[in-house]
């Protein structure tokens, strides 16, 4: 067998995980929201024969339907409930891939001659979903995008196989919206008359390349059967753990990061004995109302530099409004990586760090007007139109209109950490600042541009608006 994997879709597996944790049954009219003021995220068909949307926050769903449930999502409950359906999947597969919640991915390479055919696999998943009373479809192709499609398309307990070559032709009529397209350029497709796989599939690949650069070639390939995202095996998490029962309630940010910087350096300690780098830090607080907090502190490249994590917390904490002091912190280390051998980067500050502790020495051997400690280079503030900013790559810029909010970690002006997509991504070459000021329709402004290149490969265009001191993404290079 050539390579083959299944996805697994378990559909709207936060619901589920909401409604059986309450004991309520799938039958009754229900929502369920990131949290009270947000709108409703999924919601049973009981609810949305009641007339209830994704559209409603709760308020506006109870008053159209006054015998509505509504449910704050548990992501606690969510992490148990995957843990054990990967643990069900690993009797299948040694690997595993938790994507989305509720769905999953398992390499089927070798396994045939054990299960003898993709038939008797599909149903293998199926009973072991079964026995945890979840729902479950399950696609099998030689791609990640087919077999999701696959997946989705199947019925509820039941499977859907495409055959290796039929790929294209299996995906041409099913909705573009299944690639992961934002809602502006799904609006401009559907304008231009692209409405299926197999019209996206159908544009010329130049056309595509110099309108949506490497991603939209990625898109393309997906579309076409020839997805090339390998499988990244879900690795079980280093549980470590540790919280503080406060003597006196906290009730200013600096108060929480000053016992978390204490915390966390004792777990990240742990950590990187084990030889793991942090992914992903799962923060509790416990207010004195009784009610309680959960924070999810991400980065996409993993880190064990304990300023970066307190940044996002810093961050997370600066967009809350608390109901009451915080009488209880806990924090818990939710996913790691493998440390690997990395090279020394000069953008990266504590390499410079290193390298200024070495290089004093080394003037002892060498000539010492011949070496000097390295440092990050000031830019020459450019004060003209912003044509200027980046003249040698402009020709493969693409802007954003309006610009993008993102969060960034800076520190003097160097900018570690970007929030491009859900997670924080590493920065590992920064051109600028350039700056630039003026007045539009009267209203002054003055910011700050930058190039940033990150771990993942891609360059984007940020800047800071200096008197807000927010940050926005103005666009990507190609």
């Amino acid at each position: 067998m050539s390579e083959r994997i299944a996805c697994v879709i378990i559909p709207d597996f936060p619901l589920l995980v909401g409604l059986m944790g309450n004991a309520i049954p799938y039958d009754t009219p229900a929502v369920l929201t990131e949290n009270k003021k947000a709108k409703v995220s999924f919601l049973t068909s009981r609810a949305i024969v009641e007339g209830v949307n994704l559209d409603m926050t709760i308020a506006q769903a109870q008053a159209i339907c006054p015998d509505l449930t509504a449910l704050i999502r548990d992501l606690e409950r969510e992490d148990k409930e995957i843990k054990t359906v990967i643990k069900r999947l690993y009797s299948i597969s040694p690997d595993v891939e938790r994507s989305d919640p509720g769905v999953f991915y398992l390499d089927l390479s070798g396994l045939k001659r054990l299960y003898k055919s993709e038939e008797r696999i599909s149903s293998k998943i199926i009973q072991k979903i079964d026995e945890l009373n979840f729902p479950v479809k399950v696609g099998i192709a030689k791609d990640k995008f087919t077999s999701y499609v696959a997946a989705r398309a199947s019925s509820l307990s039941d499977y859907k196989i495409v055959k290796e070559g039929e790929e294209r032709k299996f995906l041409a009529p099913y909705p573009v919206h299944l690639l992961p397209f934002d809602q502006d350029l799904l609006e401009r497709l559907f304008i231009l008359g692209v409405k299926t796989l197999g019209d996206f599939a159908n544009l010329p690949e130049e056309d595509v390349l110099k309108r949506y650069g490497k991603e939209g070639l990625m898109w393309l390939k997906m579309a076409k059967g020839e997805d090339e995202n390998p499988i990244i095996p879900f690795l079980p998490e280093q549980k470590e753990s540790n919280g503080v029962d406060l003597d006196s309630s906290l009730d200013s940010d600096a108060g929480i990061l000053f016992y978390s910087e204490t915390i966390l350096g004792k777990l990240i300690k742990r950590i990187s004995k084990k030889g793991f780098l942090c992914e992903e830090i799962l923060v509790k607080l416990r207010l004195e109302d009784f009610s309680k907090v959960v924070l999810h502190l991400s980065v996409s490249d993993g880190t064990n530099n304990i300023k970066v994590f307190l940044k996002l917390l810093k961050l997370k904490l600066e967009k809350l409004s608390l109901s009451a002091p915080v009488k209880e912190l806990s924090f818990a280390i939710k996913r790691t990586s493998k440390i690997k051998a990395r090279q020394l980067s000069f953008q990266d500050r504590e390499s410079l760090n290193s390298l200024n502790q070495l290089l004093p020495g080394s003037k002892g051997v060498i000539e010492n007007d011949k070496i000097s400690n390295p440092e990050i280079p000031e830019a020459n503030p450019v004060e003209d139109n912003f044509s200027d900013i980046s003249r040698r790559s402009l020709l493969g810029l693409r802007l954003f209109s309006p610009p993008r909010n993102i969060d960034v970690i800076a520190d003097n002006g160097f900018i570690s950490y970007v929030s491009i997509g859900s997670n924080f991504q590493k920065v590992l070459r920064q051109d600028g600042p350039w700056k630039t000021d003026g007045k539009w329709w009267e209203r002054p402004f003055e910011r700050k541009y930058y190039e940033v290149g990150l771990n993942k490969g891609e360059k984007y265009l940020i800047f800071r608006e200096l008197r807000s001191g927010k940050w926005f993404l103005k666009g990507v290079f190609d």
